[in-house]
């Protein structure tokens, strides 16, 4: 949800932006590095940390592009506001394809599965999960996601695909009062497409109403785990970690995290199993031992950003490069990238790029 009132910062930031003519695309030409999404100049830059390069309009996408997942030759782009999905050559970012969602889909996430040949989407305002084939880009299946634990709808934001199901965590959002309910999980089956659902902010039996706004998905297979990231109240100190064990198929664990954190798989080291999430205040972190007990890693709420970062900037989004063994945030107000040292978050490099960075993706 904290990435939907910045898209409608985004949609009305369109109407007094001015861009000083349409920049030309540049094709980059190296195959690792970083993908970054604009979402005020709607483009995708590539960076290169290594050859200290920056490729500021590899190409451009819808308005608002809000997420980003690849294939082995593919980059897909999905666009907000645009209510579409663009589909990019991986080598040369030519625009191959673009899927519509649907009027007022207001697509979020997307996953794909290679094993099973499909793309997954999930659309906010219309509650949906959509799936198409990986191949050809036909839609397969349209799924309205149930709300079980209210008459407004489900609000659905992150997803996670595993063992042929497919989590999506959903936030329960009411429009009208701009409030939530209480989080859930929707679980669709891939062999027949029916949904189950369960809530994630109850524990023996238990309703804990701080635990809202629930928008990623972590996954620890050798644990049987996935950790839901928790916002809390946008603006808030009320985030919380789940952790639910899906062999058990049960919540295990509240955690109060503080700060409004937000984070996906892509800030975690699994090499380590250490987690890095962005917040209001700072980088959270905690590490998740082998019996699967959590251990926040720094003082609470959470570690300072750089003091390049300003106390109203709006940090969106953070990555965990295995190669480097650094981190990557990247700041929407300023439109500035970091790379930051894993143990105390000070910073290593940066680069300015487009205003209003919204995610930041392994090329």
């Amino acid at each position: 949800m904290k990435k939907f009132i910045f898209t409608i910062y985004v949609l009305l930031s369109f109407s007094c932006i001015r861009f000083p003519g349409v920049p030309s695309t540049t094709i980059p030409d190296t195959e690792s590095g970083l993908l970054v999404l604009n979402s005020l100049s709607s483009s995708i830059s590539v960076v290169d940390p290594v050859a200290d390069k920056i490729f500021e309009y590899a190409a451009f996408a819808g308005k608002s592009p809000n997420s980003l997942a690849t294939s082995s030759d593919k980059i897909f782009v999905v666009n907000s506001l645009s209510n579409s999905i663009s589909i990019y050559n991986r080598r040369d970012f030519s625009l191959l394809y673009t899927i519509d969602t649907g009027r007022g889909s207001n697509p979020w996430a997307i996953e794909i599965s290679s094993s099973d040949n499909l793309i997954l989407v999930t659309c906010f305002l219309t509650s949906e999960l959509l799936i198409f084939d990986l191949l050809d880009f036909s839609l397969k299946k349209k799924i309205k996601i149930n709300n079980p634990y209210a008459s407004f709808s489900a609000g659905p934001e992150g997803l996670l695909v595993h063992a042929g199901k497919v989590y999506v965590a959903c936030t329960n959002f009411d429009r009208q009062r701009i409030s939530f309910g209480q989080p859930f999980v929707a679980v669709i089956d891939l062999s027949d497409f029916q949904q189950s659902f369960f809530p994630i902010a109850t524990l023996d039996g238990i309703l804990n109403s701080e635990i809202v706004n629930c928008q990623n998905i972590l996954l620890f297979e050798d644990l049987s785990s996935l950790h839901f990231v928790c916002t809390g109240k946008n603006g808030g100190d009320d985030g919380y970690l789940v952790v639910y064990d899906y062999l058990q198929g049960e919540v295990v664990e509240h955690i109060r995290l503080g700060g409004s954190p937000f984070g996906s798989g892509k800030g975690v080291d699994y090499s380590s199993n250490r987690v890095y999430l962005v917040s209001e205040n700072g980088v959270i972190s905690y590490e998740v031992g082998v019996g699967g007990e959590i251990s926040i890693l720094d003082d609470f709420p959470s570690a300072s950003y750089p003091s390049v970062v300003g106390s109203g900037d709006f940090i969106s989004d953070i990555l965990f490069d295995k190669d480097s063994g650094s981190l990557f945030a990247v700041n929407f107000s300023k439109g500035d990238l970091y790379q930051m040292d894993c143990d105390d978050f000070s910073l290593i490099n940066e680069w300015r790029l487009s205003s209003g960075i919204l995610s930041i993706f392994q090329y």
